[in-house]
């Protein structure tokens, strides 16, 4: 039993008031108005809502324009020539092993100097010529490898190193010049010496390429010329010929004559369709036409080379006979066929005449791309976005996917559409996500092509980010900012790693903060850059050793614009309604911190943990203080507002409120509500020790708040369980203060905690005192009604029904004194100051009057005292005749005019009840069966009852089927009763059939017998079954015993047959073992009835003789190895006890659970700091403000559509 809350502390006058809460809205200024341990505050009811300090203003920060990326086209030097050179197509030269060569050359040396032969002669200056030249060759490769060894000193910062390649580098070339030079002397003395040598023009061929290569161009041209006249057959003319649009070509410089020149040439050269020098100058015609600006003409040409190639193969057209597989002109065909197209091509046509060149996917694409990129470097933005789309719809998982779409960007960026810019912003963000998910970016060729395509990206969108951002702060447009808005979310949700990610979450949150006013969102972003300066302050060395960084330079204001935000967002919540005041009730019990305002907390607790120095820290501290405060969460609180009242006690709100007394109202205000009284003492010792904080008035509240909370203290004996020691500290205080107003309270607390002492006789005693001595007081009522229970609890039913009595005239006194004024003192009472306090009405409850009243009806009725337990049940009915229970009184009083013997007066009452429920069946049978109940077992008239079943059995037959399946448990059992009797006369005939063999004995006859009693059985069986389809406990019960008795009696008589006459010995015993087998199932449908029935009994909770024959059966003939012998103890019940209405509540007195204390915090601690595992929230933190491709842009601040709304669903070909 617990102390009423209105009566739960010691000193009404003193303030305290149990389980009471102030009302949170109302606040005042002093201690007076914070806690109710005074007389002058006993008006405050609840915990207070302290006013919010003002946390400021946010400053304005200056976008930064250097975050924005270069997005300036880096356009490509337009070709003017073929990457694919002669030199490099022509027949490349054996190369042999150096050291080889070098011991040929001087071995021709010596045998030319030997040789008088000059028939021999040419050949040998020949081969000589062809071995300087390959030597010249290998100290020309050899030099270029010096490169490699310079890059590799520069990237060691190795000087020495790097003179040493270039001179060795000079050396080289010099020495291949060398061999040079004596390569054209040899082949020069052949053409002078030997004009009839037979390979002359093979010599005049190798000396033209020689002196070419060395640059001497005209001179290669005589000797070019030579050839063609002196040899018009000779297998070089294809190449010479080439050479010569070589030259005409390198030297046109753009003009138109000279490349006339070179593609007559190159048309003459193209003549020998057998050359392999054919294929090339097809393509180099092409190129002639491409520079002439004869675009047709030029991609006919390059068109008719790949399709040789792709028809003769690499073999004829390449220099190698295609061994190197590389198929290097008709790639390079490809190449420039593309680059005439974008100069004289339809875009959208681009991908089928491109079909045409390329028959493989790859080859095709990879000349898309080569398309998409000519017209990027271009400018063509239209036609570049239309092939990069074409692109990523044949490969939309490609590596490159992401970059061809971040130049889709650039291109619809540069058309000035900002709307579409986004949408297809939306798209990258898109694309790259897929591509990443995908799983196809394992080679490092892959992760480069993705790398540098996020690179463009970042530079783009950075760019259009703090580009817009300024922009909008500049024309102040709403949806330039939105746009800039949609680009952040886009740019931090790719590259929330990126060094410039900091600063642009930065700006993102001042956009969202500032210009959108979307403070949730801009909250997030705020708590993530003070997450990544987190992670620094928080970093630690390899050895787990705190290692803090250098924060950004945005941490100060993040963190206070984080706080501002967040209170933002609990502001419109609580507008919106969203966000409800928590509700009051148990002060020790914690509430859940909900959303947002959990946020603004964590805010705040990030903001104190690392800005350690700021203007407003007091005004967040107390922020944080408050909210703890609001949610019960004192500890907390209390570290946060004594951290303010103690440290600074001089602090002013902007409204001039001292911050140190306010935050010290609220530490005491904290205990208080937690009644921990000893604490409200000692931080009132505390803050008046502080001369800073205890000034003026709120020092002479201090002192009145230590002298007098003392008195409350006693309250913590109670929290210890201490209950015994409490109760006497509470008859102390009213010896102690015997004109005290609150005697009457002290002596009810003190009852209370005698009796959660366990000591009834003490409780009784205190409450019987406090009934006589002040019988005014409003807690009379409840300590009689107490006492009752108390009395009934130690088994004093007599002393019980007398208490309730007192209770119900208390009551009655109540109803009929409604209006009349004050109550007269009773006779004997203390006079003194209680005596002369106002009355406070006293509260007799109806709903404890009716059970009082009951209870004493219901004990005197245990006791035997028939009369007096008649009159509480006829008053009950006279006070209450409309109760719920009233038909159940009505029908308890016909019980006890059966107990007292006036079985007239009962079966009166019963047949004035049926009357007035004739259109109930239900009630009507049950008083049916409370009738013949008093005709069976107390008049013992057996012909009346059997009147009396069959009348019952008979109504019940004539009603409706659905009304039977209605009727109330009560009324059935009197028919089931009925039903059950009804078979009587079956049964005995049953029993009477016997087994008979007949005379003369004949087989059939005795089967005959067997057949008859079945026939009975089964007449039985059905009927009893009937019996328990009622559900009547009893009838049910006996039916089922019924059932097992009728097979148990089949089963004695088959094993105990009577024996035909004249039969031997071995014939009876096989007549009898057939006779037991027979029996088997019999025991086995007795042994089911007789379990059914056992079990029936402990189901329905309801043992009678039919019952405990059955588990009799199954225990000495049936089943005794399921239902062995039990002996039990019985226990005589206190009469009465279990009667009553809530007799049980008092049996087992059970101690008040403990109030839940916490670990106290130290003396002027902060409260623990918050642990946050940065990475999982910064992980969370990003999810929220990560763009969600799947969704639109987001409408404007009123709930429109944006403009162009569908723009993120069109493709580039859509809107170009």
């Amino acid at each position: 039993m617990e102390i009423p809350k209105e009566s739960r502390l010691l000193a009404r006058q003193a303030g305290i008031q149990g389980h009471a809460f102030r009302d949170r809205r109302d606040m005042g200024r002093t201690l007076l108005v914070c806690l109710v341990l005074l007389a002058s505050v006993a008006s405050a009811q609840g915990k207070k809502a302290p006013r919010e300090a003002d946390l400021g203003k946010k400053s304005a920060t200056t976008v930064d324009k250097s975050l924005a990326g270069d997005i300036t086209r880096k356009k490509e030097e337009e070709k003017a020539a073929p990457a694919l050179q002669y030199d490099q197509f022509r027949l490349g030269v054996e190369m042999q092993v150096a050291s080889k060569r070098r011991e040929q050359i001087e071995s021709l040396k010596k045998i030319i100097a030997l040789s008088a032969d000059q028939a021999e002669a040419p050949s040998l200056l020949f081969r000589l010529g062809e071995l300087y030249w390959e030597e010249s060759k290998y100290f020309e490769f050899e030099a270029n490898r010096k490169d490699d060894d310079l890059i590799q000193a520069m990237n060691r910062n190795d000087a020495a190193g790097q003179q040493r390649a270039k001179s060795e580098k000079a050396e080289l070339i010099a020495r291949s010049k060398e061999y040079g030079k004596h390569a054209v002397e040899q082949y020069t003395k052949i053409v002078q010496e030997y004009p009839s040598f037979e390979r002359s023009d093979e010599v005049l061929f190798f000396l033209g390429n020689f002196l070419m290569e060395d640059g001497q161009d005209r001179k290669a041209l005589v000797a070019y010329k030579r050839l063609v006249e002196k040899f018009p057959k000779s297998k070089f003319l294809p190449d010479v010929y080439l050479a010569f649009g070589e030259y005409y070509f390198n030297n046109s410089k753009g003009k138109r004559p000279e490349l006339e020149k070179a593609l007559e040439a190159y048309r003459r050269a193209a003549e020998f369709t057998e050359s392999q020098a054919y294929a090339f100058a097809i393509y180099k015609q092409g190129w002639c036409y491409f520079n002439m600006g004869e675009y047709a003409q030029a991609k006919d040409k390059f068109k008719t080379v790949v399709l040789y190639g792709e028809l003769a193969g690499a073999s004829a057209i390449e220099k190698d006979g295609g061994k190197s597989g590389k198929n290097t002109l008709v790639r390079e065909a490809r190449t420039d066929y593309v680059r005439t197209y974008a100069r004289d091509g339809d875009v959208m046509q681009a991908r089928d005449d491109f079909s045409k060149v390329a028959t493989k996917p790859d080859d095709r694409f990879a000349m898309m791309r080569q398309l998409a990129n000519l017209y990027y470097g271009d400018g063509k933005d239209r036609e570049a976005a239309i092939t990069y789309n074409a692109l990523i719809k044949e490969k939309p998982l490609s590596p490159e996917s992401p970059g061809f779409q971040a130049k889709i960007v650039d291109c619809v960026l540069r058309m000035g559409n900002k709307d579409r810019t986004v949408a297809q912003v939306r798209r990258l963000v898109k694309i790259t996500k897929e591509v990443e998910a995908s799983g196809i970016i394992k080679e490092d060729k892959d992760k480069r092509l993705l790398a540098d395509a996020n690179e463009l990206a970042e530079r783009t969108l950075s760019n259009l980010a703090v580009t817009w951002h300024n922009e909008a702060k500049k024309t102040r447009d709403e949806e330039t900012f939105r746009y800039a808005d949609s680009i952040y979310g886009d740019y931090l949700t790719l590259f929330p790693e990126n060094p410039k990610a900091y600063d642009m979450r930065f700006f993102w949150a001042e956009l969202l903060n500032d210009h959108l006013h979307n403070y949730e969102k801009a909250s997030l972003n705020y708590t993530l850059v003070v997450l990544q300066d987190a992670k620094l302050l928080e970093a630690k060395d390899d050895k787990g050793n705190p290692k803090p960084g250098k924060p950004g330079k945005w941490l100060n204001n993040a963190a206070y614009n984080a706080v501002l935000a967040y209170d933002e967002v609990v502001k419109a919540a609580e507008e919106k309604g969203t966000l409800k005041a928590p509700a009051t009730g148990d002060s020790k019990k914690k509430i859940e911190i909900p959303e947002p305002r959990k946020g603004l907390l964590e805010a705040c607790e990030r903001y104190l943990k690392y800005v350690t120095k700021a203007e407003k820290r007091v005004e967040i501290n107390f922020k944080a203080a408050n909210i703890y405060y609001r949610y019960n969460h004192f500890d907390e609180a209390v570290a946060r507002f004594s951290d303010i009242a103690l440290n600074q006690p001089d602090y002013k709100f902007d409204n001039g409120e001292r911050a140190g007394e306010v935050a010290a109202n609220l530490v005491l205000d904290s205990y208080n509500l937690q009644k921990d009284y000893a604490k409200v003492n000692e931080w009132a010792r505390k803050f008046y020790a502080n001369d800073k904080l205890a000034v003026g008035k709120f020092r002479e509240d201090l002192s009145k708040l230590i002298e007098q909370s003392s008195f409350a203290l006693v309250a913590q004996l109670e929290e210890k369980k201490q209950f015994a020691k409490a109760a006497d500290a509470y008859l102390a205080f009213v010896k102690d203060f015997p004109e005290t107003t609150i005697a009457d309270q002290a002596l009810y607390n003190a009852s209370v905690d005698f009796f959660k002492a366990k000591m009834l006789d003490r409780a009784i005693e205190v409450r019987q005192s406090l009934i006589s001595q002040y019988p005014r007081s409003r807690f009379v009522p409840d300590s009689i009604y107490a006492n009752a229970e108390a009395l009934e609890a130690i088994g004093d039913f007599a002393q019980a029904a007398d208490t309730y009595e007192l209770y119900v005239k208390g009551y009655e006194r109540s109803v009929a004194e409604k209006g009349a004024g004050k109550a007269k003192p009773a006779k004997g009472a203390k006079k003194g100051a209680a005596d002369d306090k106002p009355a406070v009405p006293q509260k007799w409850e109806e709903s404890k009057a009716q059970i009082a009243l009951f209870n004493a009806a219901t004990y005197r009725e245990g006791l035997g005292q028939y009369k007096q337990a008649l009159r509480n049940r006829e008053r009950y009915l006279e006070t209450w005749p409309k109760a719920k229970d009233a038909e159940q009184i009505y029908l308890s009083i016909v019980s006890l005019h059966g107990k007292n013997g006036a079985y007239g007066k009962a079966m009166k009452m019963l047949e004035d009840y049926e009357k007035d429920n004739l259109r109930s069946p239900s009630k009507v049978l049950t008083a049916e069966g409370l009738i013949v109940d008093i005709f069976e077992n107390k008049l013992k008239r057996a012909k009346d009852t059997k009147r009396l079943y069959d009348r019952i059995f008979e109504y019940y037959d004539k009603l409706p089927s659905r009304m039977q399946k209605s009727l109330e448990k009560t009324a059935l059992s009197p028919v089931a009763r009925a039903q059950f009797l009804s078979v009587e006369p079956d049964w005995r005939e049953y029993l009477r059939l016997k087994f008979s063999w007949g005379r003369p004995a004949s087989p059939e006859r005795f089967k005959g017998s067997i057949a008859d009693k079945g026939r009975a059985l089964d007449v039985v069986q059905k009927k009893y079954v009937q019996t328990v389809s009622f559900g009547a406990p009893e009838s049910a019960i006996c039916a089922l015993h019924r059932i097992g008795l009728a097979y148990h009696e089949f089963a004695d008589k088959i094993n105990n047959a009577p024996m035909p006459p004249g039969i031997d010995a071995e014939t009876e015993q096989a007549l009898r073992d057939e006779f037991s087998n027979q029996a088997t199932p019999l025991r086995d449908k007795a042994t089911e009835a007789f379990s059914s029935a056992v079990a029936k009994s402990q189901e329905l909770d309801f043992f009678n003789d039919c019952s405990r024959e059955s588990l009799k059966m199954l225990r000495t003939t049936y089943r005794p190895d399921l239902f062995p012998e039990v002996h039990e103890e019985r226990v005589s019940l206190l009469k009465g006890a279990e009667l009553a209405l809530g007799g049980d509540v008092l049996v087992a007195i059970q101690d008040v659970p403990p109030p839940v204390v916490e670990d106290e915090p130290a003396q002027q601690a902060r409260t623990e700091e918050l642990r946050e595992d940065l990475a999982d929230l910064t992980k969370k933190l990003r999810e929220q403000t990560a763009t969600d491709v799947s969704a639109r842009p987001a409408g404007a601040q009123d709930g429109s559509a944006p403009k162009n709304a569908s723009a993120d669903d069109e493709e580039p070909e859509d809107f170009l």
